[in-house]
């Protein structure tokens, strides 16, 4: 017998197109949603972080300088500071403007010395200061607020250079930034 021939069959083919639930797309919404949370989060404190060391960067720096001009001097002084309390931001930049003087011009205004080698040396530490933080005759944080300067305000009675923090208000000290960790 010969074989007979099979009927061809042709099959309708429908576009059958995969596609996403809604509960899938939900869940990968949900997914993207908590990661971009995430990096918002982290690159916020990240840069809070940032500007902080920058600031205590500025500080260490300041400090330096301030030891470099007590190294220097004959007798051994520390720059004197305006001997106010640096509760507003004026007076945060009057103390700063005069420590600018004192170690850039060798202080008095009236008879400025400032190829003294207390000066000379505080100036060489100021090199390392970013144009940003040193803007004469203020020195400013990272948030763009003068510094102030106290003598005697620091632990054991030293020097102590003082950011008024993120809110830019010195009375709030819960903020401030100091170069002596307190």
């Amino acid at each position: 017998m010969k074989p007979t021939a099979q009927p061809t069959r042709r099959f309708a083919t429908t576009a059958a197109t995969k596609a996403f639930t809604l509960v899938e797309l939900m869940v990968v919404m949900l997914i993207l949603g908590i990661i971009v949370a995430l990096v918002v989060g982290i690159s916020d404190y990240v840069m809070r972080e940032a500007v902080l060391k920058q600031t205590q960067e500025s500080q260490r720096i300041l400090m330096n300088a301030i030891q470099a001009y007590y190294d220097n001097s004959r007798p051994k002084a520390y720059p004197p500071d305006t001997g106010t309390d640096l509760q507003t931001m004026p007076q945060m930049e009057a103390s700063g403007e005069q420590l600018v003087q004192y170690l850039t011009e060798g202080g008095d205004p009236n008879n400025p010395t400032p190829d003294h080698p207390a000066c000379q040396a505080a100036k060489e530490k100021l090199r390392d200061l970013s144009q940003e933080a040193y803007d004469p005759p203020h020195f400013r944080d990272a948030y763009g607020n003068a510094m102030g300067y106290d003598a005697d305000g620091g632990i054991g009675g030293g020097p102590v250079i003082i950011s008024a923090g993120p809110d830019g208000d010195p009375s709030t000290e819960t903020d401030n930034i100091r170069s002596d960790g307190r």
